[in-house]
């Protein structure tokens, strides 16, 4: 998955929290509640872009129909 700038903020408390606690802090979960959040906001952003690719795909397939019907195809 790409990087997402909308979940800088989230991305940046998961790291920090990961750093302060840990290997050992991270096993003993201290950082999960931030973890599900910053996951939560990515899946979030990949659900919107996920959205928007369909619309996308479906514009371009009723174009590509248009074109070969006029060709005759």
């Amino acid at each position: 998955m790409t990087e997402s700038r909308a979940c800088g903020a989230e991305k940046a408390d998961f790291k920090w929290c990961a750093k302060a606690e840990g290997f050992l802090g991270r096993m003993l979960g201290k950082c999960d509640e931030l973890q599900r959040r910053y996951e939560a906001c990515l899946d979030h952003e990949f659900q919107i872009r996920r959205k928007k690719n369909l619309e996308n795909g479906r514009e371009r397939a009723a174009k590509w129909k248009d074109a070969n019907r006029e060709l005759g195809l």
